[in-house]
C-alpha cells in the first residue's frame, strides 16, 4: 500500500476484514509503528 489514506479508503469499505472486531486506534498504532520501524515518513496529501 502506498499511503495512509489509501488504506483508510479501504478500511472504510471493508473494515471488518482488517480490524474485525479490534478497536481502529489500535490499528493506527501498529501502522504507526510500522511505518516508524521501516523508516517511512508519513506525508499530508493535498486534496
Amino acid at each position: 500500500m502506498s499511503g495512509l489514506y489509501e488504506l483508510l479508503q479501504k478500511l472504510q469499505e471493508r473494515p471488518g476484514m482488517y480490524i474485525g472486531s479490534a478497536n481502529l486506534d489500535f490499528f493506527l498504532v501498529g501502522y504507526e509503528f510500522a511505518r516508524n520501524e521501516l523508516s517511512v515518513e508519513l506525508k499530508d496529501k493535498k486534496i
